[in-house]
């Protein structure tokens, strides 16, 4: 799953090969059930979408943070200036997380992004010298 994809990522084209399978002799080692593959599946398929697109990631846990905090500033605002903010101020204090978690998320999707490109970098320059290393 793995494999499929970082090839998907790197633009590659997968092709599907018929393959002959065995009778079933045992019961399989790698997958106890079928909610177990789903499971390791979904957690491969996440980890490897943080890899590749890190700043998609977090700067939509960011803009979620950020938007509920700004709603809840809005809420405080609206209870402020109706007279009754004294009883709210909860919701400036949770906003505030929010929107503190919200710019932390933000920055670390700057950086996972930056790393992404340098790891793509790397990548390339990897396949140059065995090219360069083949050549001689």
């Amino acid at each position: 799953m793995e494999t499929i994809l970082q090839a998907n990522a790197k633009g590659l084209k997968i092709i599907s090969v018929p393959v002959r399978v065995n009778p079933q002799l045992r019961k399989s080692k790698l997958v106890k059930n079928i909610f177990d593959y789903v499971f390791k599946s979904m957690k491969t398929s996440l980890r490897m979408f943080i890899v590749y697109r890190p700043f998609r990631f977090f700067i939509s846990i960011a803009a979620a943070l950020g938007l509920a905090g700004v709603i809840l500033v809005l809420r405080f605002l609206y209870f402020y200036f109706t007279g009754y903010g004294n009883g709210h101020i909860q919701s400036l204090i949770i906003a505030a997380v929010f929107l503190i978690s919200s710019l932390q998320l933000g920055i670390i999707a700057i950086i996972g992004d930056l790393l992404s490109i340098n790891r793509k970098l790397l990548e390339d320059i990897q396949i140059r010298i065995r090219k360069m290393e083949l050549k001689n």
